[in-house]
């Protein structure tokens, strides 16, 4: 792991993590304090429940899903583990639409003198770099909240380097991350979060920092890839370039859309099309009920795909020496969309980041109700952090 990965520190053994969707709320209890990985204890998970599109609507649903997600987590934590301690800190990702990001490369160069990296080298290209993305995120002057500022990767006269502090070189290349959310956003997590569960650290990011570090220290061999986070209402991308978070982007189409084009077709509600959709992905569909779902999904693909590819080539470079695109999804979609990506460009392997290759990392209690893959994710964030 690099010189930029997570401060390390001892915690107390129970955490929550909470993860903010477009199309649904999932939360967990977990354990830090074991030596191998961190425990998933216990999980549910809440559907946001609006079809609304107007951004004031569907964070209004956002946040009552939340407190409803934290409600059951408190209760089970009352109830079920009286004796194992408080939840004294939470750990919360962010997904599109509740976030805006910038990715940055800097070159410091000085022709006359070798340049010393210092921790104030460090911090003056983020002060800067961060008035900058402020002031052009398009939040009002006094609203943006500060997720990440963080520098992923340093170069020195061109070759990456773990450990630059105190290192003299002639060209510095910092690349660096931003991420922003609105203090209100914020205050309203943070909020619910302290009235439902009493807990008053709260560390929130958006769901693009969290999953490329930990692709980058799962899957360490891949250094050029896509990875792509399925949502409900929105599909994310992250392009990585030689290591380095390149860029971001998303287009508005997901799960939701799929279940509403059953939905629309089969003429019933989004309630049965979601359990249709279950029972076909777990193969338990008779013969007709199937290839009426199989043909729906078919045709989904065709709208899906010109989105993705549309969005992935507009990204600098495109697919261009991209060879894996790593995923995430709800369980009852991840194989609908690893077929589709495998038709983004012919050779291409999509991965699915859940419970089979992070079985290595995660530890399951017999208390967890199912495996949540964005669960994981952020328990295998907040482990590495204190580890």
């Amino acid at each position: 792991m690099s010189f930029f990965s997570f401060f390390r520190k001892k915690e107390k053994p129970l955490t929550l993590v909470l993860d903010i969707g477009s199309g649904s709320v999932g939360a967990g209890i977990i354990s830090l304090d074991e030596h191998l990985h961190p425990v998933v204890i216990y999980t549910t998970r809440i559907p946001i429940a609006t079809s609304e599109k107007s951004t004031t609507k569907l964070l209004s649903a956002t946040m009552a899903s939340v407190k409803s997600a934290l409600a059951i987590i408190d209760k089970y934590h009352k109830k079920e583990m009286p004796n194992r301690g408080c939840l004294d800190k939470a750990i919360v990702s962010i997904a599109s639409p509740w976030y805006v990001s910038l990715t940055k490369k800097l070159l410091l160069e000085d022709s006359n003198k070798p340049i010393l990296f210092t921790k104030k080298l460090i911090e003056d290209a983020i002060a800067r770099e961060e008035a900058s993305f402020e002031k052009n995120s398009g939040l009002k002057s006094n609203d943006p909240f500060v997720l990440e500022k963080s520098v992923v990767q340093a170069r020195l006269n061109g070759y990456e380097t773990n450990n630059p502090y105190n290192k003299k070189a002639r060209s510095v290349e910092l690349s660096m991350y931003f991420g922003l959310t609105s203090k209100g956003i914020a205050m309203d997590i943070q909020n619910s979060i302290n009235s439902v569960c009493g807990i008053k650290i709260v560390d929130i990011h958006s769901f693009p920092f969290i999953a490329y570090n930990i692709i980058r220290d799962v899957f360490a061999d891949d250094r050029n890839f896509l990875f792509m986070d399925i949502a409900g209402e929105v599909t994310d991308i992250i392009s990585v370039r030689d290591g380095f978070f390149g860029e971001t982007a998303s287009f508005p189409s997901g799960r939701n859309m799929l279940v509403e084009k059953i939905a629309s077709v089969l003429k019933i509600t989004t309630d049965v099309a979601t359990s249709q959709l279950n029972l076909y992905a777990d193969g338990d569909l008779s013969g007709e009920e199937a290839k009426k779902i199989e043909n729906i999904v078919n045709q989904f693909e065709n709208d899906w795909l010109s989105l993705a590819q549309k969005t992935i080539n507009s990204m600098n470079n495109g697919m261009l020496g991209i060879s894996k695109i790593f995923i995430v999804a709800d369980g009852d979609v991840e194989f609908v969309f690893s077929e589709y990506i495998k038709k983004i460009k012919e050779g291409v392997s999509p991965v699915v980041i859940g419970k089979d290759s992070l079985a290595n990392f995660i530890t399951y209690a017999t208390t967890a109700p199912v495996s949540d893959e964005f669960i994981d994710m952020l328990a295998l964030y907040a482990y590495r952090r204190v580890k």
